[in-house]
């Protein structure tokens, strides 16, 4: 078994679905059939990441949540995680799936321990879980360090929107936090057809699966309208 002392620093990803619980608690079968599809968005390819930087990434899926860990710290593996998170984000809006997620960096440990066990942990995998979780609304936020590193090696999107900006994020408890997020409105425009005249309401009723708007408790409510409120600051919807 690997020790301690073979940490590495990496770059992890920690992506959910966004108000899974209340759609176990209403029917396993619509539950199921959702993770089907998160599962068929995880295998679409489309933005263009050569065979290296994809081999660059080791992804898992178990339940409603993916983790995505790259093989080292370096500008091309950053790079490639925020390139494979727009990615899969977007497939599953495609599918009406909801995200959201968090990019950390730190440490990471890697063991198979038996012919049954894999284990893994590391604090990369705790910021990535907690800078995720803690969202109130469809979003991907990156720590300090990540975005720090992005910034060093910028790349743009095609339209030359940007690729993260600084926004105050609604967390759980209340409030707001100052968190560098991935601008991925920018790459969903064709969905956002769909979306017309963008709502709380109509944002609600694309995801369809998780409850209509009016049903929707406050807070579930509230994770709609802080979408509605992002889509709108990052000027790719009116």
């Amino acid at each position: 078994m690997r020790g301690l002392e073979d940490e590495e620093k990496v770059f992890v990803a920690h992506f959910d679905i966004l108000g899974m619980s209340s759609v176990l608690r209403k029917s396993n079968g619509t539950a199921w059939q959702l993770l089907c599809d998160l599962a068929d968005a995880t295998d679409v390819e489309e933005l263009p990441l050569s065979k290296e930087l994809r081999d660059g990434i080791a992804e898992r899926f178990f339940s409603d949540t993916i983790i995505m860990r790259t093989r080292g710290d370096d500008s091309d593996s950053l790079k490639a995680i925020i390139a494979r998170a727009f990615e899969l984000f977007r497939c599953a809006f495609r599918f009406g799936i909801p995200l959201r997620a968090g990019i950390a960096h730190g440490s990471w440990f890697e063991a198979s321990a038996s012919d049954r066990h894999d284990l893994f942990t590391g604090d990369a995998l705790l910021r990535a879980y907690y800078i995720g979780e803690t969202q109130q609304l469809l979003s991907i936020a990156i720590c300090d360090v990540a975005r720090d590193g992005f910034l060093q090696n910028p790349f743009t999107f095609r339209s030359g929107a940007p690729v993260i900006k600084d926004y105050l994020v609604p967390v759980k408890g209340g409030g707001h936090q100052n968190r560098a997020v991935l601008n991925w409105p920018a790459i969903c425009q064709n969905e956002f057809r769909n979306l017309q005249p963008l709502t709380a309401q109509t944002l609600a009723s694309y995801f369809s699966e998780f409850g209509h708007y009016e049903t929707l408790g406050n807070s579930e409510r509230a994770k709609y309208e802080n979408t509605v409120a992002f889509l709108r600051s990052t000027a790719c919807i009116n």
